[in-house]
């Protein structure tokens, strides 16, 4: 996943067998969740996570998928998820 653009992405967490999906937002080396109150907000489709992604200024989105193939004893520095691109960024 490339991150050197100036663009706000979006990250999609699928909350395993829950649909429910949760939404972080990296913008210049931050990153924060979308929150609802005090707890992280919790949405009931991919498309909502999507639109209140877009209402705080995400151009390009990722869905963050568990790595299916982690085994006991893996390299420490394998990824934990895999990104599926859903709007990747465009390049300008």
């Amino acid at each position: 996943m490339d991150l050197s653009h100036e663009s706000t992405v979006g990250l999609i967490y699928s909350r395993s067998d829950l649909h429910q999906y949760l939404v972080e937002l990296i913008h210049n080396d931050k990153t924060d969740y979308i929150h609802e109150g005090i707890g992280v907000a919790v949405f009931p489709t991919m498309e909502e996570a999507l639109r209140s992604a877009q209402r705080r200024g995400a151009k390009c989105f990722f869905l963050c998928l568990d790595n299916t193939y982690d085994e006991c004893g893996a390299e420490p520095a394998t990824p934990h998820y895999n990104y599926l691109p859903i709007r990747p960024c465009r390049k300008h």
